[in-house]
């Protein structure tokens, strides 16, 4: 594994101590590690995961990122999890703990999912279950004690699993989640149903897809008037190396939607 800034920063300054205490002729070998060290810095391409939806003729792209499927009892927004997503919401009071240091807090290696429902029915509806499926694997989505037996780093102390899985009142009609203030534009809602015309937003979480799983479901059941229906969407993930020319197009075509 390719070391980290902190541990690179070390190891320069380790021989920048000791090249005092040298001949010449080895101080300029040994000054070409922390150089090589600065460079590499400079050229690492890191290694991202990336999902979006697959297109279906009854799934509308509202972004790169964010799928809108109708129903008779419901509109459902479903939108991967990433890592600038994750850093947003570890930062809305709604959702963090007391934090640490910047430094030591990390993206979960997990699969997630900004879930909003909106109900267009007349009665309640509820949110009863959700699972991933891919292959002949099917996992159900995790519990906020579940994810908390599987974080114990301090690393991730800062997110606030039993508020991040809990629903949340979306005051205001938003498509994305990039579009939301999580403080200003939700408040904590205590009900086991959506009432009718409310929105509500919460994370729904699973352990890491394989990326070797390429695409995968995401099925959420709900109940509405006495009947049940499963809502499910097409996802594909994969990774990246940031600065890839793939990536880079992807980049290019997304801020391209962005405009439209």
């Amino acid at each position: 594994m390719f070391p980290s800034y902190e541990v690179r920063l070390r190891i320069t300054e380790y021989i920048m101590h000791v090249n005092k205490k040298l001949d010449p002729a080895i101080r300029i070998v040994l000054l070409a590690v922390p150089i090589a060290l600065c460079l590499s810095c400079l050229t690492r391409r890191e290694l991202v995961r990336v999902t979006r939806p697959a297109e279906r003729s009854d799934i509308d792209i509202i972004k790169s990122g964010s799928a809108l499927i109708r129903s008779l009892y419901c509109d459902i927004t479903a939108e991967a999890v990433d890592d600038a997503l994750w850093r947003k919401l570890r930062t809305a009071r709604a959702y963090s703990l007391v934090p640490g240091s910047a430094a030591r807090q990390r993206i979960p290696p997990l699969t997630a999912f900004h879930v909003m429902v909106k109900n267009t029915a007349p009665t309640p509806i509820r949110i009863e279950k959700a699972q991933v499926r891919y292959g002949a694997v099917a996992r159900d989505a995790l519990a906020a004690d579940e994810i908390a037996g599987r974080l114990k780093s301090p690393s991730y102390s800062v997110y606030n699993f039993c508020a991040l899985l809990s629903p949340r009142r979306l005051l205001e009609e938003k498509d994305a989640a990039g579009n939301i203030d999580y403080d200003r534009d939700t408040i904590s809602s205590k009900l086991d149903f959506v009432p009718p015309n409310d929105t509500v937003l919460k994370l729904i979480v699973f352990d890491r897809i394989p990326v070797e799983a390429g695409t995968f479901k995401l099925l959420i059941r709900i109940t509405a008037s006495g009947r049940e229906k499963i809502i499910d969407f097409d996802f594909t993930g994969r990774d990246y190396r940031t600065n890839g020319e793939d990536y880079n197009k992807m980049m290019e075509n997304d801020a391209g939607k962005e405009h439209d």
